[in-house]
Formats: structure tokens, sequence, C-alpha cells
């Protein structure tokens, strides 16, 4: 009943989350099917990764990851917390071979470092960027894109890119001011595009029925 994430490996699998539940559509089968058991907790984003598929689990720290190139297995012992400065995952995200996890506060960023029993770690990365609206996420010009707060308290619903561990505000004043008249941000969803040669990112705020 809402947006959904889906990533795709190369083992005929596409996996889908829809906030609820984990799906997975066999290409090359036609089946869609739900893995047993489903992640533990409720995935609420999706990434692909070194061969893994890996899910933020809904009002937690936490993210799951998959067997390799195996989206129909899912172990409790495969999962660990964003925990550098906890709060809640809301999103996790692929860039350059790095894992992204926001918060709604901060956002650290993992690696896959080939340990036992589980491959990722920390960077000991964190930006003091949290998301605000999860849906707002996007790769635009090799940096990842939303619609952020700070950390210190300051005010919600900014525009930063990020990469590695720095963060950017590219929103104005101006604009921030026009999305606070808004009955809420949280919904808002982003698109990445090209025009004339030109990198572009378009956040759509329903609430607001206006896009940028």
């Amino acid at each position: 009943d809402g947006r959904v994430w889906m990533e795709h490996n190369n083992n005929s699998e596409l996996a889908i989350v829809d906030g609820k539940k984990l799906y997975v559509y066999n290409t090359g089968t036609g089946v869609l099917a739900q893995p047993s058991p489903q992640p533990v907790g409720q995935p609420i984003s999706l990434a692909f990764i070194d061969q893994y598929f890996v899910v933020s689990l809904s009002d937690s720290m936490f993210f799951a990851i998959s067997g390799v190139n195996d989206a129909m297995t899912w172990t409790a012992t495969q999962i660990a917390a964003a925990e550098a400065t906890p709060d809640k995952l809301k999103v996790v995200w692929n860039l350059h071979r790095q894992l992204y996890l926001l918060g709604a506060q901060t956002t650290e960023v993992w690696f896959d470092a080939g340990t036992s029993p589980f491959p990722f770690e920390s960077t000991s990365g964190v930006l003091d960027w949290g998301v605000v609206a999860p849906d707002s996420a996007a790769q635009a010009a090799d940096t990842l894109v939303w619609l952020g707060t700070h950390r210190d308290g300051g005010l919600g619903g900014r525009v930063v890119a990020a990469s590695g561990l720095q963060g950017t505000v590219i929103s104005t004043p101006g604009l921030e001011a026009r999305w606070r008249t808004y009955p809420t941000v949280i919904d808002a969803f982003a698109l990445p595009y090209q025009f004339d040669g030109n990198d572009c990112y378009a956040i759509t705020f329903p609430s607001g029925n206006e896009t940028f």
C-alpha cells in the first residue's frame, strides 16, 4: 500500500520490500514467493552489495543480510546494529561498495570486511545527518542525496549530498522555508535523472502537492 524497494542479483532473483514483508520474484521461473523465515523484524528498505541483499528493520537500529547471492535465505545470526550513535535505522544504501546506514539523526558507513560469521564492519565513520523522508534517498552524480536533518537538532527538511564521510547541504534557505509550510515532509520521494549532461535530483512532496 505504499512505495516499494527493489534490487536484483545475478541469480534470477528480484527482491521486493513493501515496508511490511520481503518478496522474491524469480525471473527464470516466474514465481513470486516469500522467504521462510522472513528476515528477523519488519523490512523497510533494501540494498544489494557484494552479493548480499540487505534490509533495514522497522523501529530498530538493526539491519539483516541474506545468504550469499540468495534472497530466499535469512538467518537470525546475520544481523547487526548501527550503534555508533544509536538512533533508529531508516534506509540502507550501497554507494561505491560502501553500505550507508541512514538513521533518524545520523548516518553510519560500513563495508564488506569478509569477516566471519558476519562479513560487514563499520568504517568508524559517522555523518551528522539523518534522514527525514526515507523515500527521498537517491543516487545522483556519484553521491547519495536525501532529505535530511542535522543531529544537533537544527532545522529538518534540508537536502543533503554525501560521498564518503562528508555531508553537504545543497538546498537553499528559501526552498527549505517553503517546505516547512507543508503539513509534513516525511512522505517526500525522489527521482534522479540526467538532462543536457547535468545530473539532477527531483524531489516530490505529496502533502505539499509540489515537485522541485
